[in-house]
């Protein structure tokens, strides 16, 4: 969960760098809440003693760290870091796992201590996961966390050195807090119940499996992978610079010769200073932008040569030269990769790149690549970060091993701050406040008028009380006794043939002999039909009409 799932948000803005990259103030705060983020958890991490909220307040960092590579468009170098973290930081919780159930289910650190030596696998393992996410060469995290690091530096703004410092400071509590997590739990006293280290052992193996695999990623998956995720998009790329370089260097301190005047100067700038014409090609726009910068500072050194009234061209002449030797091996390579499908023709390609391994799963804008110049940036910005993190396991280690009653007095004399961190920051007594008490008054507001008195009032509830009363007034018809029935019957029955009697028209009947014609006053033509008389039998019939 932690390796993966929290991090998906990380995923999804690298996968949405077309619009994050036209959208620069939201870059900025993504950077901004990214470094905090990284730093308020790192402070956290600190002071807590469950272990398992130690390495999950470790993740929260190190997701600070992923989101403000995002916001300085260092997308691919968040990717790295998400991939590198999600081995080394699974170790450290299975890890955890393992202790705890080594330790039967104790999860504070201060009921531990002692156990390295009867669970050395696990100790080793865990010294694995620490290495990485403390940043330490040759492990993982030394590679993904110090290309943030430094592309954060190479970002050049406001944010970008805000995001670098806290990144720096948040890199040696890291070192810290994960020494004080291994030095508390594994070294020192026991701390725990008699009986429960009497039953302190190894985890089986088929805990123990995952974790070895988990640690293999943590040690090399840096070094294997950092060349697809955030190397150099060209080989030479570094070489080019280098020569560059060099060739100002000696330009501006070698002595005035008879290599020519100033107009000769200006004739090696531009012919040996410019690479090559090279017809343009898909795919060739980070290219030409090298050419556009190596003609540039070319130009810087013709210039700064010619202030200082030097006229040296060797130098000059053999740095343009060895850039357009490099550039154009670049060209050619790139021109073979096209022609068979991607696959490059010439070693000057670097098949092991960003623009290979990325494609175009990942935008970034023209002279945004924060990756690309983070390979440029001074050597104190690339050793500072190990320097703070083997500086954090050095004070934990004085802390926690040489001198362990050092933590109880600084936590003493610290008090605000240690509680402000220990509580960590009040946040949840804020969100508290803010939101959950806000939104239980809400909710309870709903729940009476709108659910109770509103829907149930008007739905459920209202229609099943009209129904009782209804039947209510209803039942008073019903008293039980059987005459009552009987009574209601025939009164029911008198007026039913009431209705039939007054309702049915009576018919006029004519007592002549022969067929008797019936009328009906609401009928519309006479029916003709048998006399009553004629259809009595003869003996049956009155003297009269027998006569």
């Amino acid at each position: 969960h932690a390796a993966t799932m929290v991090t998906a948000g990380v995923f999804l803005v690298a996968r949405f760098s077309p619009l994050f990259e036209y959208a620069p103030a939201a870059l900025s705060v993504v950077t901004v809440f990214g470094a905090l983020t990284a730093f308020v958890a790192a402070t956290i991490g600190m002071t807590q003693f469950d272990i398992k909220r130690v390495i999950a307040y470790s993740t929260m960092s190190q997701l600070g760290y992923m989101f403000f590579a995002l916001g300085v468009s260092a997308y691919a170098a968040a990717m790295f870091h998400l991939m590198t973290h999600a081995f080394f930081k699974a170790l450290l919780f299975l890890g955890a796992g393992s202790v705890i159930h080594a330790m039967s289910d104790e999860q504070d650190m201060r009921n531990m201590g002692g156990i390295k030596d009867k669970i050395p696998l696990t100790y080793a393992l865990m010294w694995i996961g620490a290495l990485a996410l403390a940043g330490i060469p040759p492990f993982a995290g030394f590679y993904s966390k110090d290309i943030i690091l430094e592309a954060a530096w190479a970002d050049q703004s406001g944010v970008g050195f805000f995001a670098f410092w806290m990144g720096i400071a948040a890199a040696f509590m890291t070192a810290f807090y994960t020494w004080r997590l291994l030095f508390m739990t594994f070294h020192g006293a026991p701390r725990a119940k008699p009986d429960v280290m009497s039953h302190v052992h190894e985890s089986p193996s088929i805990m123990v499996t995952p974790l070895v695999v988990l640690a293999i990623g943590a040690l090399f998956s840096g070094y294997v992978f950092y060349g697809g995720f955030v190397g150099s998009a060209y080989k030479h790329h570094g070489e080019v610079h280098a020569a560059i370089s060099e060739g100002m260097e000696n330009a501006r301190h070698a002595p005035a010769s008879e290599h020519g005047g100033e107009e000769q100067m200006e004739t090696a700038g531009d012919k040996d200073a410019e690479p090559e014409e090279t017809e343009a090609m898909t795919g060739l726009q980070k290219l030409e932008v090298e050419a556009e910068e190596i003609k540039e500072e070319v130009s810087e050194i013709a210039e700064a040569v010619v202030e200082e009234g030097k006229e040296n061209l060797k130098e000059i002449k053999q740095a343009g030269e060895t850039a357009r030797e490099l550039l154009t091996s670049e060209i050619k390579g790139m021109e073979g990769a096209e022609k068979e499908g991607g696959r490059p023709s010439d070693p000057g390609l670097n098949l092991w790149s960003r623009e290979f391994f990325w494609h175009k799963s990942i935008f970034v804008r023209e002279h945004n690549d924060t990756i690309e110049a983070a390979h440029s940036v001074p050597l104190w910005v690339k050793y500072l970060p190990l320097f703070v993190g083997l500086l954090g396991i050095a004070l934990a280690y004085h802390a926690y091993v040489r001198r362990p009653e050092i933590p109880a007095r600084i936590s003493a004399s610290a008090g605000p701050v240690y509680r402000l961190f220990f509580n960590k920051w009040y946040f949840d007594q804020i969100y508290h406040a803010v939101f959950v008490r806000n939104a239980l008054r809400l909710g309870k507001f709903f729940w009476k008028f709108g659910d109770k008195e509103l829907i149930d009032g008007l739905g459920p509830d209202g229609i099943a009380w009209a129904s009782r009363k209804a039947a209510g007034r209803l039942s008073r018809f019903q008293s039980g006794y059987v005459y009552q029935y009987a009574f209601v019957m025939m009164i029911a029955l008198v007026a039913m043939v009431s209705w039939l009697v007054f309702r049915v028209e009576p018919i006029q009947i004519s007592l002549s002999p022969g067929q008797k014609r019936v009328e009906k006053s609401t009928a519309e033509s006479p029916v003709t039909v048998p006399s009553i008389l004629e259809l009595a039998p003869q003996n049956e019939r009155p003297e009269e009409i027998q006569e």
